[in-house]
């Protein structure tokens, strides 16, 4: 078992290559969401989405582009990937005290894991 080869090493099938060619910023409506909340006030829904349907992207394509080359070197076993966090945060959760706190445990678990690579 090689963990770091476990992102990269997945199959490809043609569904997911077709996917991939057909993309486009709407077309995340085309899943199937088994975890979506339900909005009954559909105006109010479709308005928040045109309100943020006209704002720039989260991520930029060049930190996309960086991603994908730290991820290549993680496949090449020359990089680690330490990630934390749960699965789903609530809003209510977004605290400058909570995101403290998982910031000190991811540095402490990335301490914990240059010591343990050094000693080997």
């Amino acid at each position: 078992f090689n963990p770091h080869t476990l992102l990269l090493e997945l199959p490809l099938n043609k569904a997911m290559l077709s996917e991939k060619k057909n993309w486009s910023p709407s077309s995340w409506r085309e899943k199937d969401a088994k975890q979506q909340p339900q909005y009954p006030d559909k105006k109010q829904l479709a308005e928040c989405v045109a309100t943020i349907s006209t704002l720039p992207p989260l991520v930029d394509a060049r930190e996309v582009k960086r991603l994908r080359n730290l991820l290549s070197r993680v496949h090449k076993g020359e990089m680690l990937i330490l990630q934390g966090g749960d699965c789903a945060e609530r809003f209510s959760d977004c605290t400058q005290k909570i995101i403290q706190i998982k910031l000190r445990i991811l540095l402490q678990m990335s301490l914990v894991s240059i010591l343990a690579l050094q000693a080997h």
